[in-house]
């Protein structure tokens, strides 16, 4: 299987293991995997295993010997999705099959807010996350194949939002880091008071839309305000500051911009691909962190 530029792929980060067909008493028969998503949306076809060659930032072929994965052909995937990459925590994923080619279970990447610029991720050596304005979080459950850290709350200019009604410490895992999710999701009752703290601080018109048990809400502008500052709260301390391309879309047309979080049934919220937009986000599985650092990544993609 030789390494080629796709058009687009979906990163997995969120997934875990797909559910194997045992074919130990017919070796002869097709090994099918299952694997199935938060979104709705799954994927199954036959366990294959192939050869990967990859080209290093150096020019320097690597191959990925005994890849195994999944031959897709019954998918429900939207829009021209050629393929889903692995990137979660299991033994399966792809970060963890080269992991003893390219110096270690680690990656980061840096996507475009434009998704017909092509974004690029990087594998191990080189890919830390490093330098001036670097947070680092821990992942908040070791073992599982998830990306899950703590957060606190949601700080909107100054007012501080918690995640819980009560306002007591986290102590488990609240949020999931899943590129694969476009628009980032809150538990509804988080969702609420967010949603009652924005209507408090842009105090504009305002109005819901919902689909598919899913809402996000909207502000009628005459004249386009001064966008409020949002940022993610860490039960660490860490904070995360939020830029508004990644918060809002404005639609000059009916002039009204949107606040780009939904709600969603979990327990947890979703940071989704949206708000991992010009972040160098990276994703160490030695040391179990996951680091952001607010990033131009049109200008870092080019080096």
């Amino acid at each position: 299987m030789n390494g080629g530029k796709l058009e687009t792929l979906v990163l997995d980060l969120e997934s875990k293991a797909p559910k194997l067909h045992d074919t130990r008493e017919n070796p002869e028969e097709t090994c099918v995997y299952h694997a199935a998503y938060s979104s709705g949306h799954n994927s199954t076809g036959p366990f294959a295993k192939e050869t990967v060659t990859l080209t290093s930032t150096t020019d320097k072929v690597v191959n990925v010997e005994d890849y195994l994965f999944g031959c897709g052909n019954e998918n429900n995937f939207h829009g021209n999705n050629l393929g889903v990459i692995g990137l979660g925590r299991g033994p399966l994923s792809l970060v963890s099959q080269m992991a003893p080619y390219v110096g270690g279970k680690k990656f980061s990447h840096c996507f475009m807010a434009d998704p017909n610029i092509e974004s690029k991720i990087y594998f191990g050596n080189g890919s830390e996350v490093l330098g001036e304005g670097v947070l680092t979080e821990p992942m908040a459950e070791p073992n599982e194949e998830q990306y899950k850290l703590i957060i606190s709350g949601i700080t909107i200019e100054n007012d501080f939002v918690p995640f819980n009604s009560t306002g007591t410490m986290n102590k488990k895992a609240n949020m999931l880091v899943d590129s694969g999710t476009p628009l980032s999701r809150l538990p509804q009752d988080f969702f609420d008071r967010v949603i009652t703290q924005l209507n408090n601080t842009v105090k504009l018109e305002s109005f819901m839309q919902n689909g598919g048990g899913l809402s996000n809400i909207y502000f009628n502008y005459t004249t386009l305000p001064k966008l409020p500052t949002v940022a993610l709260e860490f039960e660490s301390g860490g904070k995360l500051q939020l830029n508004e391309n990644q918060l809002f879309q404005i639609d000059e047309k009916r002039k009204a911009f949107c606040f780009m979080m939904m709600n969603n049934t979990y327990n947890f919220m979703i940071f989704g691909g949206t708000l991992q937009t010009d972040f160098l986000i990276g994703f160490d599985l030695d040391r179990k962190v996951v680091s952001f650092k607010p990033t131009n990544c049109a200008n870092f993609n080019k080096n």
